[in-house]
């Protein structure tokens, strides 16, 4: 049982973060961390004891591009050795996430008018499997979802909505009767050498509904992830001149009626899930400048003016859950228009900022330096947190961090809650018993709901004090089973520790913190 023992502590001490998580499904594996990351700074308070303080929400993502396998392992998992060697490389890179901070994935699962899992509306895509063909029973996309929320990390289903790939792509999926182009040629248009879905067709809409509705019916992702979910570059090129002589009953202005068209496409997916799945969050990708701005700000290619978006319209009508701005700029490029996002557009919805890490290593010739001044300009705004484009260049750059940016990046830290609440609210859990195992700790709890509920925990701990306020550090994100052991290391030495235990869900909706329960850490006491 928790030895309950005072102790005078110190503001501050250095940690190791390294967790021996335990499921009732078996053992999570270690995820190593580095030995040194300083704990927040506690404060005197006019209060014998202090009321807990959760640490902040921030969403830190990945996109994993699948397309190509740019992130997604190459492996093709036609054979039953080609479906291991897949899952150890997508092990490999989802515990690569966590060792350096993420706690959300956007998967893509739909590519080009083809998908990352079996399904009867559209074709699975031969990123998955060169034949076509799956070993029995395996499912790409669960495997990764079961895979992810092992790891703790939340996982948003991306999909690219209008674009259908190359005419070679398309034409070789019509050949075999398979894609939406087979089905409804008359339904799609071609600029250059791609084809797109029309977005002012209603049937496009109805697809798309489809194509979500069997997502989030079969599968347990915790967000539908909108890309491309605009219209093609080079506007004026974009042939649907027919379409809007046709399907413009209102005699809107051109750009005013494909801004309506997108804007119909979000509110229908939006009434999907509210229908199917309420708790599933929506969010959408869009360009990284919203409009121009004033001089002195330079130009460039923008959400509403050019590809007919307009997110302060989709936080208005309550139809997105948050938004992610690609902002893949630097310098005045990158901080006029941030400035714009947080400034206008915030205020009516959270934005998560996406940053163009690939531009380290493609011939635009950033340096860290420029990924630092951005990451450090948007500590200013108070945003819902950050994702990196892409997967692979994200944890390039990482390796190549040094210690105190790595250190910054590793802080634990809560998602943002998004989507509906759970459909079975949250109970009560309870820390049962803190056992000294040697050099480990096991903290086990009690939860007064019966399973399967689909609820996980959070674990925090504090260094408590008589009239000592310290904020609540994030241990475990997630946790699937009913304890946790961790490395005894972490703890500094004759101090008295309280640990918190709350129900969560992978949206970031919690529960009510539990009660603390103390443990006083000292190898003298033990001789």
């Amino acid at each position: 049982m928790p030895k309950r023992l005072i102790s005078t502590l110190c503001q501050s001490a250095l940690l190791l973060l390294t967790l021996f998580l335990f499921s009732q499904c078996g053992a999570r594996k270690a995820t190593p961390r580095r030995p040194h990351v300083e704990l927040p700074e506690c404060s005197i308070s006019d209060d014998a004891y202090s009321v807990p303080q959760l640490p902040g929400a921030e969403m830190r993502a990945v996109w994993l591009t699948s397309i190509f396998g740019l992130d997604w392992p190459k492996v093709s998992a036609d054979t039953y050795s080609g479906m291991v060697r897949q899952q150890e490389s997508l092990d490999k890179m989802l515990d690569a996430f966590v060792q350096a901070g993420i706690n959300t994935v956007f998967l893509q699962v739909r590519l080009r008018g083809d998908l990352l899992y079996p399904s009867s509306v559209e074709p699975l895509s031969p990123t998955v499997s060169k034949t076509g063909a799956l070993p029995n029973g395996y499912d790409p996309l669960q495997y990764a979802i079961d895979a992810c929320h092992h790891r703790g990390l939340s996982v948003h289903a991306w999909m690219v909505v209008y674009p259908l790939g190359t005419n070679d792509h398309v034409r070789s999926l019509a050949k075999q009767g398979k894609g939406f182009y087979a089905a409804h040629p008359e339904l799609c248009l071609r600029q250059g050498n791609a084809w797109f879905m029309d977005p002012a067709q209603p049937a496009v809409r109805t697809h798309m509904a489809q194509l979500v509705r069997d997502l989030v019916t079969r599968y347990d992702v915790d967000g539908v992830h909108l890309d491309y979910i605009r219209y093609p570059d080079g506007p004026k090129k974009f042939d649907d001149l027919k379409s809007y002589q046709r399907m413009n009953p209102k005699r809107l202005p051109r750009m005013e009626w494909r801004e309506a068209n997108v804007t119909a496409m979000i509110d229908t997916l939006h009434r999907t899930l509210q229908e199917v799945a309420p708790e599933v969050a929506l969010s959408t990708a869009c360009i990284g400048k919203y409009q121009q701005l004033p001089k002195p700000a330079p130009g460039g290619y923008f959400c509403k003016n050019d590809v007919s978006q307009d997110p302060l319209v989709w936080f208005q009508r309550g139809i997105v859950d948050f938004i992610v701005p690609m902002i893949y700029y630097k310098d005045a490029h990158f901080n006029y228009y941030i400035a714009d996002w947080a400034k206008r557009i915030a205020p009516y919805g959270p934005i998560v900022a996406g940053l163009g890490v690939y531009r380290l290593y493609d011939n635009s010739r950033w340096k860290l330096q420029d990924i630092y001044n951005q990451l450090d300009t948007l500590s200013h705004y108070g945003l819902s947190g950050v994702s990196y484009y892409r997967a692979e260049q994200f944890l390039q750059m990482y390796d190549q961090l040094p210690a105190e940016r790595q250190d910054q990046l590793l802080l634990p830290t809560r998602r943002p809650a998004f989507g509906a609440e759970p459909r079975i609210p949250f109970g009560m859990a309870k820390v049962e018993e803190i056992v000294d195992q040697g050099e480990r700790l096991t903290i086990s709890w009690s939860y007064d709901l019966q399973e399967p509920t689909g609820h996980t925990f959070n674990l925090y701990y504090r260094l408590y004090g008589s009239h000592l306020d310290c904020p609540l550090v994030l241990l475990g994100q997630n946790l699937a089973g009913r304890s946790a052991t961790i490395s005894r290391d972490f703890l500094p030495e004759d101090v008295l520790v309280e640990f918190f235990v709350e129900p969560a869900a992978f949206s970031g909706h919690t529960g009510k913190l539990s009660a603390g329960a103390l443990y006083y850490n000292s190898r003298e006491l033990k001789k």
